[in-house]
């Protein structure tokens, strides 16, 4: 998913027209110098949103094979993304334990199996990826939050409530898990 299409729905939530005539959201008009400024703001509302799905909602992670001759392995070494938790290590299939120092992961020495939890990473442009590809959150409900901390920033916060309260039914039902429905067997005479 791409900052551009969550900006496209938040201007439509808006009914920001200008903006979505605008060259940087596919339009024809040349883009101002004001409407870059609002495309700044919503790609920062949109680090807000993400940073909050991130860390009330969706745990972002991640698995990585590594060998060390020591069991000392710098968090460097695990990944290049901001790391927020040591999730589990496995050796040979089997768990192990393992310490968290500040500056690396102690544990034993030989082929590991590393499961980590990480921070999404902020947006910078319009062209920038979110990382939920691997859930059912969509764009769409990715600028219903949006569009409630934009409404938030301008002092609308009456609008804010309402859009908030929509995010957040939508991120629920969207994360919920669904059960299979059964229905038991009868006899029919």
């Amino acid at each position: 998913m791409i900052v551009k299409d969550v900006i496209k729905q938040v201007s439509i939530n808006l009914g920001l027209n200008d903006l979505l005539e605008t060259t940087a959201l596919d339009g024809e008009q040349t883009i101002t110098e004001e409407e870059q400024c609002e495309i700044n703001k919503l790609i920062s509302c949109c680090n807000l949103v993400v940073n909050q799905i991130a860390s009330e909602y969706v745990t972002l992670k991640d698995e990585v094979k590594l060998t060390s001759n020591t069991g000392t392995i710098a968090y460097s070494n695990i990944t290049n993304k901001i790391l927020v938790d040591i999730l589990s290590v496995k050796k040979n299939g089997a768990y192990v334990k393992f310490n968290c120092k500040p500056t690396n992961l102690e544990t034993v020495a030989g082929e590991l199996e590393i499961e980590f939890a990480y921070q999404p990473n902020m947006a910078t442009s319009i062209s920038s990826q979110i990382d939920f590809n691997d859930f059912k959150i969509n764009s769409r409900v990715i600028a219903y939050g949006v569009t409630a901390e934009y409404c938030f920033i301008n002092s609308m916060y009456d609008d804010a409530a309402i859009w908030d309260n929509r995010f957040k039914n939508s991120l629920i039902n969207v994360l919920r898990p669904r059960r299979e429905i059964k229905i038991k067997k009868r006899l029919w005479v």
